[in-house]
């Protein structure tokens, strides 16, 4: 049995779930719409008033696999649309700073040039202060990979800290090399 799988989801008022077909959840909020692929061979999904109920068909190692994860993307897919998803990416080093312009986050990450990275569709990046990204947008998946590819252009530095962090990212710093 799945643990996460067995809980049901919670819809807040203003978001509206449909199935079509019974292959596919479309989900309605005030902040967009998502579509959710189903496994109908495997697994029914019981809408009621205010609730979703996942339960499988027969219990295999197959369905008890699909449950839990079609229950987190679901709850997932509700919640992007009902409130959003955001990701909080601090720029810790001497010069390091971000500008927005014409749809593209321009990054000065102490590379001899600047790093220009084009924003995703339904992303949407706000730099609050030249070292404070914030990332927000629907979608969880596309969230925190775009938070990810960003911090890969400068990962932190294993021995001063320096590089892109995540907001409140605890570095676990090496100690440098000793003179006796």
């Amino acid at each position: 049995m799945s643990n996460i799988g067995k809980k049901e989801i919670k819809i807040p008022e203003n978001v509206t779930v449909d199935k079509i077909m019974g292959t596919v959840l479309k989900i309605i909020g005030p902040l967009g719409k998502k579509n959710i692929k189903l496994f109908p061979n495997e697994l029914t999904v019981n809408i009621a008033k205010n609730r979703i109920k996942i339960e499988p068909k027969s219990i295999s190692k197959k369905s008890k696999s699909l449950w839990g994860l079609l229950r987190s993307l679901i709850a997932n897919g509700i919640k992007g649309v009902h409130t959003g998803f955001s990701v909080i990416l601090e720029l810790k080093g001497m010069g390091y700073n971000a500008v927005i312009e014409d749809k593209k986050l321009i990054l000065n990450l102490g590379y001899s040039h600047k790093i220009v990275y084009n924003i995703p569709m339904n992303i949407e990046i706000r730099v609050q202060t030249p070292t404070i990204i914030v990332i927000e947008g629907t979608d969880k998946n596309i969230v925190t990979q775009t938070a990810a590819d960003i911090r890969h252009f400068r990962q932190p530095d294993a021995y001063k800290g320096k590089g892109v962090t995540f907001f409140g990212e605890v570095l676990n710093l090496k100690e440098g090399k000793k003179n006796n």
